[in-house]
């Protein structure tokens, strides 16, 4: 393998690394200053404490990169615009990006070709900028003991930085590519290296030991002090370790899976592990719920990137490198005019949805058809009151036509109205008329709270990305025990069992009521496929519906499939109709589950390193 070390080289040690994520660990102007330069020894760098401290806060900006204009800003570990200014769930079922010019458009039909705008960014820079970030990390670690004016505690934090960011860099890898080599020491320029893949398995190995160091030694605190707000905690490396061996237990990377619960049982008690230090609570109010994205830190956020404020314009939204909603005021209502990159629900998303007593009210899986969808007569779901008595987090996270708005100088006085128009057509169709752009019949409710409404225009918000929080711990926990033991078997003697940590999560918003959401299910098959709903209604946006398909190898069933919109029929006499519609039929084969390896990687590395199955060719 050749990763450009001698460019990896230069870019850690040379003159300016240049932030373009704002991270709150330290000072703006202490994290804009210069790196050690080529001009230093390791020595200069590595007894100094300050150059030293630089040096460490500038592994963060490995965790946010943006290519800049020519690639629309693209961000390949995490952000609501960060592939072409789309989500990356609009390669999924959940979403779609209106602009088909988009990368994610290509990308959910097959189109994976690495010299695509955006999609090149995310399945190229993973890897080499992945190994550019585990080679500053190996340097801190071998070098660390030249600066003797640390304190212990000072010291015991950088070593667990380093070890963290060795761990989350190498996991972003394997989780895309399967196995790649695994670097835990400096290679120079002199060495050979072309290195042969490793298997999954020991690199597996390799991240838990990196994070059970963290753990056993105590090297992070549990809470960073307010300046230091986005460095990990002893609790981000826990909940990585439950992460990482979910994974490590899930049928992609488990053949084994069905009949040894060894793995499964190793991530419910990892999860647990967290669970039982109460560090962290789940967030049981509806409006708190929506808020959690923002500000500084809240009870449920474990591990974030720390982002700048974003200015909100009459309780709208400045989202850097994310598309605004494309709200544009008509009277008497507020139209809908999705002409830009945004990302938006599919029916396919809204289907998920439960009835607000946790009853599903349409046929999923394999069967489902978004035309003519399979109902549940005992849910009571009609498509005539589609958004009528659903599960709480609907109104959180979906804006559908005819809702008051939540906005603006005066929210609650007008109605949003999906149309392509900026006028209302009474009697017309709300369907896409440009060939450019898409009207899915919804916009993104989730980042962009009620609680926002009224505000000061140009008021600054801080929007961190969010890495890590503890609802999916218990969702970790819910699916790792029910597959090692069950719905209802407490396998590991700690009191709680796969269906009771999942009601955990589904009761939250009821503390206070009479109302009960306990999932509906008695099979293991039956709680495996609530968990997998579970997942994807609680963490969208939040880049979580991809991976947990994939891990399960459900692309084929799950991606292969047509994507579908409402549209809404304003007829003359002022009533409306809901009419589904098809808008496009998504495309995924078996060996999709994994990404290429880069093309220019295999090319340098004469035959060492191979390609995964399936992309030879089409790279």
């Amino acid at each position: 393998m050749k990763i450009n070390i001698k460019k990896y080289i230069n870019q850690v040690i040379t003159a300016f690394i240049t932030v373009i994520m704002f991270i709150t660990v330290v000072s703006c102007s202490d994290y804009l200053d210069q790196a050690p330069n080529s001009a230093m020894s390791e020595e200069d760098v590595f007894t100094d404490p300050a150059r030293l401290r630089r040096f460490v806060n500038d592994t963060y900006s490995f965790l946010c990169w943006y290519s800049g204009s020519a690639e629309y800003g693209t961000c390949s570990y995490g952000g609501l615009g960060r592939v072409g200014l789309a989500s990356f769930d609009a390669i999924t079922d959940l979403a779609k990006c209106t602009n088909p010019s988009t990368p994610t458009s290509p990308w959910a039909m097959g189109d994976w070709t690495d010299s695509k705008t955006g999609v090149k960014q995310e399945l190229i820079h993973p890897y080499t900028n992945g190994y550019a970030a585990i080679r500053k990390c190996n340097r801190i670690l071998a070098n660390i003991h030249l600066c003797e004016g640390l304190t212990d505690e000072v010291r015991n934090n950088y070593i667990g930085q380093a070890l963290f960011f060795r761990a989350f860099f190498h996991f972003e890898m394997i989780k895309r590519y399967g196995g790649v080599p695994y670097v835990d020491k400096i290679l120079s320029i002199d060495e050979n290296l072309d290195l042969p893949r490793d298997t999954y398995d020991f690199c597996v190995e390799k991240i838990l030991t990196d994070l059970q160091r963290i753990i056993d030694e105590q090297l992070l605190p549990v809470k960073q002090a307010d300046a230091d707000l986005g460095r990990p905690t002893l609790g981000a490396a826990m909940a990585y370790k439950a992460r990482v061996l979910l994974y490590y237990a899930s049928p992609l990377n488990n053949e084994n899976w069905q009949t040894d619960n060894t793995r499964w049982r190793a991530a419910a008690q990892a999860a647990y592990d967290l669970i039982s230090k109460n560090y962290y609570g789940l967030i049981k109010t509806r409006s708190a719920w929506g808020l959690q994205f923002f500000g500084a830190e809240n009870s449920e956020r474990i591990f974030q990137r720390m982002e700048d404020k974003i200015a909100l314009e009459n309780g709208g939204n400045r989202y850097r490198f994310w598309a605004d909603f494309c709200l544009y005021h008509s009277a008497p209502g507020i139209g809908v005019r999705q002409q830009g990159g945004g990302t938006y629900p599919t029916q396919n998303f809204i289907d998920m949805f439960e009835m607000a007593d946790g009853t599903p009210p349409i046929q999923l899986g394999a069967e489902y058809d978004g035309l003519n969808p399979g109902i549940n007569p005992a849910s009571g779901y009609s498509d005539a009151t589609m958004y009528e008595n659903r599960d709480p987090r609907f109104y959180l996270t979906v804006a559908y036509d005819g809702i008051p708005t939540w906005f603006g100088p005066t929210p609650g006085n007008d109605t949003i109205d999906v149309y392509e128009s900026d006028e209302k057509q009474p009697g017309v169709e709300a369907q896409h008329t440009s060939p450019n752009r898409y009207n899915v019949g919804y916009i993104t409710r989730k980042m962009w709270p009620k609680e926002f409404s009224g505000v000061t225009p140009g008021t600054q918000v801080i929007m961190p990305w969010v890495f890590f929080r503890y609802t999916e711990i218990w969702l970790i926990y819910a699916e790792a025990a029910n597959e090692a033991f069950g719905p209802d078997v407490d396998g590991l003697g700690v009191g709680l069992t796969a269906r009771q940590a999942l009601n955990e999560i589904r009761n939250r918003f009821f503390i206070e009521t009479n109302i009960n959401r306990d999932v509906q299910a008695t099979t293991k098959e039956e709680l495996r496929e609530r968990i997998m709903n579970e997942n994807a209604v609680e963490f969208f946006l939040e880049e979580h519906r991809w991976w947990d398909v994939c891990r399960w190898k459900m692309g084929v069933e799950t991606f292969n499939k047509p994507i579908y919109r409402i549209r809404v029929k304003r007829k003359a006499d002022g009533t409306k109709e809901l009419i589904r519609d098809r808008i496009e039929t998504h495309k995924f084969a078996d060996y999709m589950h994994r990404y290429p390896l880069p093309k220019s990687e295999v090319e340098k590395s004469k035959g060492i390193l191979i390609q995964n199955t399936g992309w030879e060719v089409t790279q």
